[in-house]
Formats: structure tokens, sequence, C-alpha cells
């Protein structure tokens, strides 16, 4: 967890959850790192089998029926799921093939897809990611931090809250 971004969302005033399947938890540990964390991290959910995500993230069974458990609509509702359970204002969703089995011709090993933001405004990102599972896992949480610390750079808490 880079000290700039620690610095970052305590002077925001925001809430963050996580919601992640591939990366088992490892966003929530680096956003947890710095002592002081519990004045901005609100929680995470881990759901890595579909059942899960449907049940605790409200992930739609026809969206995973229709698009997989990897793919950018799913990546979506876990963050809006994450973001209305655990009441916070801004989340980070993370989905994906780390391998080294899985995957598909169109989303191979290493596909990762990543939602960052608020319930108003937010992006996911397709990413493929080369190496080891651990090495994929890696990437996407410091992809998921550059993202998250983009996001902060261009809303403050009263966009976020206020929906604007």
């Amino acid at each position: 967890m880079p000290k700039a971004l620690h610095e970052a969302l305590l002077q925001s005033g925001l809430r963050i959850a996580t919601a992640e399947s591939c990366t088992g938890g490892m966003l929530a540990a680096a956003l947890t790192d710095r002592a002081g964390s519990s004045a901005y991290f609100e929680g995470a959910i881990v759901a890595y089998q579909e059942r899960r995500k449907e049940a605790w993230l409200g992930v739609r069974a026809e969206t995973l029926a229709r698009y997989t458990a990897v793919s950018e609509k799913t990546a979506q509702e876990m963050l809006m799921g994450i973001l209305g359970s655990a009441a916070a204002d801004i989340g980070l969703a993370t989905t994906g093939y780390a391998g080294p089995g899985g995957g598909t011709v169109s989303e191979p090993c290493g596909t990762v897809y990543i939602a960052c933001g608020s319930k108003t405004d937010y992006k996911v990102h397709r990413c493929v990611f080369s190496g080891t599972r651990e090495e994929v896992r890696a990437s996407a949480v410091r992809f998921a931090l550059e993202q998250l610390t983009t996001w902060l750079q261009t809303h403050s808490k009263e966009d976020t809250i206020d929906g604007k």
C-alpha cells in the first residue's frame, strides 16, 4: 500500500470496501497494511464461488449464465453489491482467471476485470497479466490500487456522496 494512497484515503473522508474473487483477499490486505486504515476501510467480501457472488454480492444468475463469472458485467455487479452491503462510498472489485488453469480462448489465464468507483461513477478495466498465479494476483492488486489512486485524484467526498 503506497503511503501516498493511504494519505489520500485518510484525507478524502471516504469509506472503501472490496469484493474479491481471484485476488482472494489480497486487495483488502493491501488496503489495511498501514496503521490507521480503519479510518477508511469498511470491509471485504471474498466470493470465490458463483453461488457466493450471487448470495453475498447480489450478482444476478442471469449475468453469470450469459457473461460468466469473469466478465465486465460481473465485476460491475460485484462492485454494486459491495457498495450496497458494506455501505461504503467507494469500492473495488476483482474477478478473473489467475491460473494456471481456467481461462478460455477469449479470456485466457491472466484475464482480470477490476471495477473501481462509486455507485454513480465507476469504471471496469479488463487486464491480461502474465506470469505465475502469484504474479497475476499481485499485478491485479497493484493495478486496482493505481486505479483507486487515479479515481481519488478526480473525485471529492461531496461528489461521491451527492452523486455528482
